[in-house]
């Protein structure tokens, strides 16, 4: 899955004098891909050493889909789109990549500890998050990491809750035109079959259901809103990795009758997936998670693991 930021001339520098971020204000929407100011969920970034950072964030109280559960705990997709956005940030902000340069996030993944996690009783959540960077690679040719690996450790209030992790490369525009010419911009989709209720997948209405399962049974990647504001926040020349990780969520759902909180996940794109013709989501029962997969005209262009709870 690929992202693709905008930055404007004049980012002003991020300030550094000291080592508690802040939450009073969003970053720029273009440091990390977003044309609505309200999906914005990081606030500040400071740099402690060449590969710790620490990245303020807000998980809102309320959002148009993604509510908190009956213990005010916040969607877990915020953890993913968290660390999503933090995978955008650092290189552009710090790490020296010009604003033009193609950003594909080849794995990401999170896990969460119910039990410490945030409460969302009265208001947002300012999230702390400490980010960690692994096997940057670089070469003098070219500025900035061509991939890097990051840690994320999230905590509120001083307690610690859960973590995430990925990896991402990085593409010349000259790279990354070579490898998507003629690809549609999220085109719409004809509805692959019969689109479930919005509670049989545990969603909060019908524009945040991404399936529909197909005459054979199967289960297809079926955004019923192509303008969702988290999902579809801008155009996209491929099916987005949140898209791919929240369809196979409801997938799972829709196979275990009844809606799921995901406690944990881990995706790794191993290709783009197309708009068309429609993927399907393959998902199996293991031993304490699911395994899914994601497969367009008979290859896997994704895969990963999906721990729930309660």
């Amino acid at each position: 899955m690929s992202e693709t930021l905008v930055v404007p001339p004049a980012v002003a520098a991020v300030q550094q004098t000291s080592q508690a971020p802040a939450w009073d204000r969003t970053v720029s929407r273009h440091l990390v891909h977003r044309r609505s100011v309200a999906e914005v969920l990081l606030t500040d970034a400071l740099r402690v050493s060449d590969t710790r950072f620490l990245v303020a964030a807000q998980w809102p109280l309320r959002h148009s889909t993604f509510r908190p559960d009956p213990e005010g705990r916040h969607d877990p997709v915020f953890a993913a789109e968290t660390i999503r956005q933090i995978g955008l940030l650092i290189p552009r902000l710090f790490l020296g990549s010009p604003p033009e340069t193609r950003l594909l996030i080849r794995t990401v993944g999170f896990a969460l500890d119910p039990g410490a996690e945030p409460r969302a009783a009265f208001g947002a959540s300012d999230v702390l998050c400490e980010a960690r960077l692994s096997d940057v690679r670089q070469v003098p040719s070219r500025p900035g990491p061509l991939s890097l690996s990051m840690r994320v450790a999230f905590s509120c209030g001083g307690v610690p809750f859960g973590h995430a992790e990925g990896r991402l490369r990085t593409l010349t525009p000259q790279q990354y035109e070579a490898l998507r010419t003629g690809r549609v911009q999220c085109p719409p989709l004809a509805p692959a079959g019969e689109r479930p209720a919005p509670a049989e997948v545990g969603v909060g209405g019908e524009g945040g259901v991404l399936v529909s399962r197909a005459a054979d049974g199967t289960v297809r990647v079926d955004p019923a809103d192509l303008s969702h504001p988290l999902f579809f926040d801008h155009p996209s020349d491929h099916v987005p990795g949140m898209v791919l990780l929240e369809s196979a969520r409801q997938a799972v759902c829709l196979a275990l009758g009844r809606g799921a909180r995901l406690l944990g996940a881990d995706l790794t794109a191993t290709g783009f997936t197309e708009w068309a013709p429609a993927a399907r989501v393959e998902c199996v029962p293991g031993e304490g998670s699911w395994g899914f997969r994601v497969v367009q005209d008979g290859t896997a262009t994704a895969s990963g693991t999906l721990a729930f709870g309660r």
